[in-house]
């Protein structure tokens, strides 16, 4: 009897012990649901579509580039890529810190990039302004960065 009570001793705390992880588990779910509902409700993905870590505007017939504060409105959503190519844009303002490692602006009417745009973009591999109305008029500072440490 006092080997069977052991036993019995030993499934009720796995059974705890697996409730409390589980637990854990669906509130570090509900976390990043959260999050990734504070970011569906922002003015950015009311437009596009925000899905599996991605921004997606292409071809939304877009004038006006989206504030900064929208952009700050998915820092925690964190998205890899945005494209909003296929648009009407015309001048690029600054995006805030995200960890997007590409963006697409291609195809759009864009003629100024106000300085320092892409400065927050730290982990940027690719930015494709292909097929803009771009000129030699463009500042290089546009394209200042601040270099992190390796």
């Amino acid at each position: 009897m006092i080997l069977f009570s052991a036993k019995m001793g030993r499934y009720a705390y796995c059974i705890v012990l697996c409730c409390i992880l589980i637990g854990a588990q669906c509130q570090e779910a509900a976390t990043v649901e959260a999050d990734n509902t504070v970011a569906k409700e922002s003015g950015i993905c009311r437009v596009c579509v925000c899905k599996d870590g991605k921004v997606n505007c292409k071809d939304q017939n877009l004038v006006d580039f989206f504030t900064l504060e929208e952009w700050g409105n998915l820092t925690d959503y964190k998205p890899t890529s945005v494209d909003l190519s296929d648009n009407l844009l015309t001048n690029i303002t600054a995006i805030a810190d995200l960890s997007n490692r590409s963006a697409r602006l291609s195809n759009n009417k864009i003629d100024f990039i106000e300085n320092a745009s892409f400065r927050d973009l730290q982990e940027m591999r690719v930015l494709d302004l292909s097929h803009n109305k771009l000129t030699s008029k463009l500042s290089p500072h546009a394209f200042e960065v601040v270099y992190g440490t390796m």
